[in-house]
């Protein structure tokens, strides 16, 4: 009986066992199947309810705050039920908030926060491994990367994207994406690639960026961008010209990625959270007249980026002042790089031969960074300049304001040399480059006419010439001409007007009428801040038109039919396609019945020109 007993208790235990275990997974069996999974009705955690949905099925989370870290690793919709602003996902200050690993995932009406900040520094609100998802409305704030994007492809649209750390979208050898009607708040688009495919298979158009539009341009040739740019891209330009913008607190200010022979000047672009201006395998170009202060990265990056000319701008208080990383063969001159709190020229990694003179170096907490690389540091001519009032010729260096070197013959170069790295600059400056007067020659080199050109006077004569500094053709110098009296300007403007055909090609042109004068010489004067320089060559201008001058003639009588006992006018107008002629010399024969002959000179009467003659009595 006792036996029996305890047979019966544990058959109750395994009905009862049995019972619960099938209503748990009758439970699983539902959300398996269902196609839309509410969070936190079916799932306290989104990543719970992605753990547990199928491929393709829809999750909605309700309104709250989510704290957690989402990593989502099948093709899933995931949406908020009433829009971003009361559904938050806070990554906690740790890692990224969420992250696709997978295709086809849509994310769409959250704020996505607070990822993670340790180095090195990559984590974001949304990061992307995969291709073909679909990121929008959402509201993306307070992370070190707002969206990241690593090698992949995806659509990009209707988000709000505002004060994180670095980037707002960062594209990082990432192709073909879109990228389209996002608004932009202390943030902007930084695109990272080593090949052009990153840079220029994309479609980014519709954003704002603190209120001003994004110019993303592909492809292009020549042309201007607009200045009312909040943020500037070129990938694979040449020609264009980025000039008069304000732009800051965006991420990059100006970005150039594979672009070349292409011009960035007057430009104030400050307080950005990388760099001011940014190159990235991009050579030819030329860049000055820009202030680019108080961006958190450096205030000019180059990176891989060769042969390009950078001169008169400021670049003051950022991490570095002018960064150089794998480029060489840059002319670096006429810089301020003050107060950075890193260094005011920094060059590593085989960023060589790059000529660096005549720049001021002040008070950055390291003035210069040099690594794996070698520079020259002066003038490699001479150049005459003027100094406590005496005159000079000798090669010119850099100033560093923590020179301590002495000059014993106060010629304005310190007797010793200022070490940099490995490298030294031989002849350091004792005041700022500015304090040396000098009167150095630009090189004009007229391109048309050639010496000796022969043309006709008042015809149309195209002039065109070149500006050199040293080795650097110069854009935006002033050039004059002149050939006798006819004095005139030239412009690299691009306009038919003036002859020019290419604009900001360094080649400077005019269209003049050739004046009557034979034996003239043409002068070309052209002017570079304190530099001046000029050019001339002969023209043979042939005075005499190789066109008939027409003449129409007719004789005044006062007294017809008689032409007896008094004096008779003869009139001609001389005209030349058309137009009078003022300053010709008209004579006439007159023969009389008797064949006799008299020969009269007209007088000019500005638009006629008449004699008066006796007749036979």
């Amino acid at each position: 009986m006792r036996w029996n007993k305890m047979h019966l208790v544990l058959g109750v235990c395994i009905c009862v066992a049995f019972v619960l275990f099938s209503a748990f997974a009758g439970a699983d069996a539902t959300l398996a199947s269902a196609t839309t999974i509410y969070v936190p009705d079916n799932y306290a955690k989104i990543q719970w309810a992605v753990d547990n949905a199928s491929t393709g099925n829809t999750i909605i989370v309700r309104d709250g705050t989510y704290y957690e870290n989402v990593i989502v690793n099948k093709q899933l919709t995931i949406k908020s039920e009433n829009g971003s602003d009361n559904c938050i996902v806070d990554g906690g200050g740790s890692g990224n908030v969420i992250t696709l690993n997978a295709d086809g995932i849509t994310i769409e009406g959250f704020t996505v926060r607070n990822s993670g900040r340790s180095w090195p520094y990559m984590d974001a609100g949304i990061k992307v491994v995969s291709n073909s998802n679909k990121i929008a409305y959402n509201s993306i704030t307070n992370n070190v990367h707002g969206i990241a994007l690593g090698g992949s492809n995806n659509n990009i649209y209707n988000n709000t994207v505002s004060s994180n750390n670095w980037d707002g979208i960062s594209l990082y050898s990432s192709s073909n994406n879109s990228i389209t009607n996002n608004v932009m708040n202390s943030d902007g688009i930084v695109i990272n690639g080593y090949q052009l495919q990153p840079w220029n298979t994309h479609t980014i158009e519709g954003n704002i960026v603190n209120g001003k539009p994004l110019y993303y341009f592909k492809n292009k040739i020549g042309g201007k961008v607009p200045e009312d740019a909040g943020q500037v891209i070129l990938a694979n330009c040449t020609g264009m010209r980025i000039e008069n913008l304000n732009i800051s607190n965006t991420d990059v200010g100006v970005q150039l990625g594979f672009s070349s022979h292409n011009i960035i000047k007057n430009n104030r672009i400050y307080l950005n959270n990388v760099h001011g201006i940014d190159l990235v395998y991009s050579s030819n170009n030329n860049i000055y007249n820009n202030t680019a202060n108080s961006n958190s990265g450096d205030g000019i990056h180059l990176g891989s980026s060769s042969n390009n000319n950078i001169y008169n701008n400021i670049a003051s208080n950022n991490l570095n002042g002018i960064d150089l990383v794998y480029s060489s063969n840059n002319n670096i001159y006429n810089n301020t790089a003050n107060s950075n709190s890193g260094d005011g020229i920094y060059l590593w990694g085989s960023s060589n031969n790059n000529k660096i003179y005549l720049n001021n170096f002040i008070n950055n907490t390291d003035q210069i960074g040099s690594y794996y690389s070698t520079n020259i540091w002066n003038s490699t001519s001479k150049i005459t300049y003027t100094y406590n009032g005496s005159t000079y010729t000798n090669y010119l260096g850099n100033y560093w304001s923590d020179y301590t070197g002495s000059d014993a013959d106060g010629d304005g170069i310190g007797d010793t040399p200022y070490s940099i790295d490995g490298d030294k600059d031989y002849y350091p400056l004792m005041e700022r480059f500015e304090d040396y007067i000098g009167i150095p020659k630009l090189t004009v080199n007229i391109v048309t006419p050639p010496e000796g050109f022969s043309t006709i006077a008042g015809s149309e004569l195209t002039v065109k010439a070149k500006v050199l500094d040293e080795e650097i053709l110069l854009h935006n110098a002033t050039v004059e001409g002149k050939l006798s009296s006819v004095s005139f300007n030239l412009y690299d403007d691009g306009k038919g007007t003036h002859g020019d055909d290419v604009e900001d090609d360094g080649i400077y042109s005019a269209k003049i009428i050739v004046p009557k004068v034979q034996n003239a010489v043409l002068v070309i004067n052209a002017r570079y801040g304190e530099k001046s320089g000029s050019a001339s060559r002969n023209i043979n201008i042939d005075t005499s038109p190789k066109q008939p001058l027409k003449v129409e003639a007719e004789i005044i009588d006062d007294n017809p039919p008689t032409f007896t006992g008094d004096t008779v006018k003869v009139r001609a107008v001389v005209s030349l396609n058309g137009s009078i002629i003022s300053d010709a010399e008209v004579k006439s024969t007159i023969i009389y019945p008797n064949s006799s002959q008299k020969n009269i000179t007209l007088q000019n009467k500005d638009d006629y020109y008449e004699a008066t003659f006796d007749r036979l009595s």
